[in-house]
């Protein structure tokens, strides 16, 4: 009786360990499939990323190497602006132009004359690295976005994405005019990977705040990206995964986040912010573009003459967002249809979509500024 006990033993110990065995073994397994699939998913972002970005590389390649411009030959020559503006920072001095305001872009043009150095035979070495400087940055956004908006997308429709910023009539011509508008893309990119990694329940004020500084450093950029500004606040004020109370708190954290972002984005130009302001101030009270014409609100037939010249100037741009927010519309409609954590989450995007893209409207059009933003 005592040996058939002892083998009993023996036997329900095996027995655990082969269990713990085939466990582990199991455990190990599930690891291993999902480490493939990591890598197999990561390695088709970069390859979607880069198929994107060499076909977008073709026009860029052409416009710098092959068959480059005079740096004198476009608009009022932003690169000798932001070229000598970036001297002037640093050699200590606040720069001469402020109004965009663009300081982000002087300090890189600074760092860069640093490098590359500052006569007057080194500025196509300045700008042909910022050129490869800028679509590094645009690819690196790139892959970014692949992994959060378009993650669960299939690839073709992945490098679609990434195109659909420069369906604009005007955006490859600027990828190689050294410029605010040149880092339009990323920057307008780094928020929207903010927006979309928020997938809690409720906003929290982190998230809010993360969110607003990459739009206050957006807004550093260019002042063109203030639409981004009122959809934040319209999209956080109508949250409905929080009450009103939260609402108004996480608002609040989103624009203070927006006061750091631009801070931090022109803080060594502190003593031109009255100045930039008052700039801004006077487009804004004034008829025509740029701060020009009798001071008051634009006429309206004024307004429908320039929206009318808008349309007819970017009429496959024009389109594409009529398509493209007709079927969020549409999405949306059928998501409020299930009311869960996701439908709410749809609508917040929702809401910042449509702001931001009838207010980048608004700041243009009633001014005639339509061919350059």
């Amino acid at each position: 009786i005592g040996g058939i006990d002892r083998g009993l033993e023996f036997l329900v110990a095996n027995l655990h360990l082969s269990e713990k065995f085939f466990c582990c073994n199991r455990s190990m397994r599930k690891k291993m499939e999902l480490s493939r699939s990591y890598h197999k998913d990561f390695l088709s972002s970069v390859s979607a990323t880069l198929v994107a970005f060499l076909i977008l590389a073709a026009p860029w390649a052409y416009k710098v190497f092959i068959h480059p411009r005079p740096y004198w030959i476009d608009l009022y020559d932003p690169e000798i602006v932001y070229f000598f503006d970036g001297l002037y920072l640093l050699n200590g001095e606040l720069p001469y132009n402020y109004q965009h305001p663009g300081i982000p872009i002087q300090l890189l043009s600074a760092g860069i004359s640093g490098l590359m150095g500052y006569g007057p035979f080194d500025i196509d070495k300045f700008r042909v690295f910022g050129y490869v400087l800028a679509f590094i940055l645009n690819i690196i956004v790139g892959f970014f976005l692949i992994r959060t908006l378009f993650r669960k997308l299939p690839p073709t429709i992945q490098v679609a994405g990434l195109w659909t910023y420069f369906l604009n009539p005007v955006a490859l011509k600027h990828i190689t005019i050294w410029s605010p508008e040149l880092f339009y893309y990323p920057a307008g990119s780094l928020v929207l990977i903010t927006l979309w990694g928020d997938n809690s329940k409720k906003l929290t004020y982190g998230r809010a705040s993360l969110i607003g500084l990459a739009i206050g450093l957006c807004c550093a950029i260019k002042f063109a990206f203030l639409c981004f500004v009122v959809a934040l606040v319209f999209a956080l004020l109508l949250d409905p995964r929080s009450d009103w109370e939260k609402r108004l708190k996480v608002t609040g954290m989103g624009l203070f986040g927006i006061f750091i972002g631009f801070i931090a984005g022109t803080i060594v130009v502190y003593p031109l912010y009255f100045k930039m302001f008052g700039w801004l101030w006077s487009i804004a009270s004034h008829k025509g573009p740029y701060g020009t014409g009798s001071s008051g609100l634009t006429e309206l037939t004024t307004i429908l003459k320039n929206l009318r010249r808008a349309v007819f100037w970017g009429k496959g741009w024009n389109l594409w967002l009529m398509l493209t927010t007709g079927f969020l519309g549409y999405r949306l409609w059928r998501e409020s249809l299930k009311r869960d954590n996701l439908s709410q989450r749809h609508t917040f995007l929702a809401v910042f979509a449509f702001t931001a893209l009838i207010g980048s409207y608004a700041l243009v059009i009633p001014k005639g500024n339509w061919d350059i933003q």
